[in-house]
């Protein structure tokens, strides 16, 4: 944990700790201290420890320094996580600068773009609903006064009503300008799609086939802006 967080500054060991980590491979001595072999190596373990202890992850997001420090890390550690440790990274790093998050989350889906040409499996329906509702969340409060000239939102703190569709490989969104008490994902109707006028109180999204990895929602929501 000290080699991840303080490199080859000051190792953070004593004396039988530092010779424990000098027999493995992935450490070298250098001027009286421990350092990885490559800087590889210490961005692994320090998502490692960003992905044990999460609670780091608000700290890192919101200290410019940090972040420069940690960014290759977090990266790291959200390639490596599973939707759920992805979803709760993504938003600590969006509410806590959404700049660094925007940052973490290109390096995470490296390239690929939020909808895909092709058909793959599509999630379930339950998933794609609290994924979507999350990351939508996490965009809107990380954006703060500028979410209503990205999303069809009035006002940041409003609750949002996102309506979800998942058919067969394909998902639609949409989102209701109806009041409601809180933050909810509801089924959309099946007469509210992009190339249709808007119906009722809903605003059609965007309908497509869900490109494949764990970052779709949180590369879905950003796409609006």
């Amino acid at each position: 944990m000290h080699l991840t967080e303080t490199g080859s500054k000051d190792d953070g060991l004593n004396y039988a700790t530092r010779q424990q980590a000098l027999r493995s491979r992935l450490v070298r001595e250098v001027n009286g201290h421990a350092e990885f072999t490559l800087p590889v190596f210490q961005q692994w373990f320090a998502a490692q420890a960003l992905l044990a202890h999460p609670e780091r992850i608000d700290e890192v997001a919101a200290d410019p320094v940090l972040f420069g420090r940690w960014r290759w890390a977090l990266a790291v550690a959200g390639s490596a996580a599973k939707a759920a440790a992805l979803d709760d990274l993504l938003q600590r790093c969006i509410r806590g600068n959404a700049g660094a998050g925007a940052w973490v989350q290109k390096e995470i889906a490296s390239g690929q773009r939020a909808w895909s040409d092709q058909a793959e499996a599509a999630p379930g329906a339950a998933e794609a609903k609290s994924r979507l509702l999350l990351a939508a969340r996490a965009w809107v409060d990380g954006f703060g006064p500028l979410a209503p000239s990205i999303y069809p939102i009035r006002t940041s703190s409003e609750p949002i009503t996102l309506g979800v569709g998942v058919h067969s490989t394909r998902v639609s969104l949409g989102w209701s300008s109806e009041l409601a008490y809180e933050d909810r994902s509801v089924d959309l109707p099946t007469d509210v799609h992009p190339f249709l006028f808007p119906s009722g109180p809903w605003q059609p999204d965007r309908v497509g086939f869900v490109a494949v990895g764990n970052q779709w929602p949180w590369q879905v929501m950003l796409g609006r802006a």
